[in-house]
């Protein structure tokens, strides 16, 4: 009904708040998939199957391979076993139900919500034409020293110079130029 898609919308907003301000990494953006798929199928998903066994509960104690199940079997008050379907098989049926539903009501993939609002963001603050205190961290280079070993981490502008160069912030005062730009970063 309506209440798990407006549990799904709200579960949007409170999630992506803020995502603009992210560095989002690969493992990131696997978390945040992740994370949705999880929730849609607790809203969306349904119950496990059942597959009828074709047995009597007697003669399963003699078969090992739907004994081995335990727990997942459930007794109908005919005497017959029916099995429940292999969890694998739930989950991908119920994340694809979830997925379905979701793009029919058109909503985004959390990770593409987050590099739209992004970019949007970028520009708009590259943009801006007074010294807001969003514009003056853009140009912000830490004075601490030397840096940890290992590998850099993840810069917010990072991405953003990867599709629009090194400059992004003088590519972003163009609005047509960026907005051309946008699709290319969404489907990075």
């Amino acid at each position: 009904g309506e209440a798990p898609l407006q549990m799904a919308l709200l579960a949007a907003a409170a999630v992506l708040y803020g995502c603009s301000a992210w560095a989002l990494t690969q493992k990131l953006e696997v978390v945040l998939r992740t994370t949705r798929r999880k929730m849609l199928r607790m809203m969306f998903g349904g119950r496990r199957l059942t597959q009828d066994s074709g047995k009597a509960r007697d003669d399963l104690a003699e078969d090992a391979s739907v004994a081995s199940i335990g727990s997942q079997d459930n007794h109908s008050d005919d005497g017959f076993v029916q099995v429940l379907e292999p969890w694998p098989d739930f989950i991908k049926r119920t994340t694809r139900r979830a997925e379905r539903i979701m793009k029919s009501l058109g909503m985004e993939d959390w990770v593409l919500q987050q590099r739209k609002k992004k970019w949007r963001f970028a520009g708009k603050t590259a943009r801006a034409a007074d010294s807001r205190w969003s514009k003056r961290l853009l140009g912000w280079i830490p004075s601490y020293g030397s840096r940890a070993a290992g590998r850099p981490v993840t810069r917010w502008s990072d991405d953003l110079r990867a599709v629009a160069g090194e400059y992004w912030q003088s590519v972003a005062k163009h609005e047509t130029l960026w907005t051309n730009l946008e699709a290319d970063y969404i489907g990075k």
